[in-house]
């Protein structure tokens, strides 16, 4: 009862918000040649995520693109890392408190790629309020903070939603046409 109280307060305080980041943003699909930066945020929870983030990350810097990442580890111990947020940097509407993560939020990124498949992640939140001209993630039952979601639900994994998201973005013609 009480958790249902919390979720429908959080769930109002963060659509408020998210209504006022709305109406400043203009959504732009892009074919994978012309992005120029990408922001990545990911479940940092199991290690071999971040291995293969950080595997990405390198791709895309050798191909020329500006990438940042920023990851959730669901854990009460507080990250040093700058790209690592924790339970620690959370306050009680689990937004992510944490410098590093304002300066994530406020990048204008060509791409968000949403990499997370729980959508109570604090992530959500940070999708929610990105300015990101083009948020792109799961598919989730009772959110739409992405402008595109994919249903991965027949084999969700990490590196499934990775793959799809890649694959739908190099689909995108030249001319911007799906």
């Amino acid at each position: 009862m009480v958790e249902n109280i919390y979720r429908k307060v959080k769930k109002y305080f963060l659509e408020k918000k998210m209504n006022e980041y709305s109406l400043k943003r203009q959504v732009e699909l892009k074919n994978f040649q012309k992005i120029q930066s990408i922001g990545i945020l990911f479940d940092a929870s199991n290690y071999n995520n971040i291995v293969e983030v950080t595997k990405f990350r390198e791709r895309f810097i050798q191909q020329n693109k500006k990438i940042e990442i920023f990851g959730y580890v669901d854990t009460k111990d507080e990250k040093t890392e700058d790209f690592l947020i924790s339970n620690k940097n959370l306050n009680w509407f689990d937004f992510p408190d944490k410098k590093s993560l304002q300066v994530f939020l406020n990048k204008d990124f060509d791409v968000l790629y949403g990499l997370f498949l729980d959508e109570d992640s604090p992530l959500s939140t940070v999708v929610a309020l990105s300015k990101a001209k083009l948020k792109i993630g799961p598919l989730f039952s009772n959110t739409n903070y992405f402008d595109i979601s994919l249903n991965t639900s027949r084999n969700k994994s990490f590196m499934t939603l990775l793959e799809s998201i890649n694959d739908f973005l190099n689909k995108i013609n030249k001319s911007n046409k799906i």
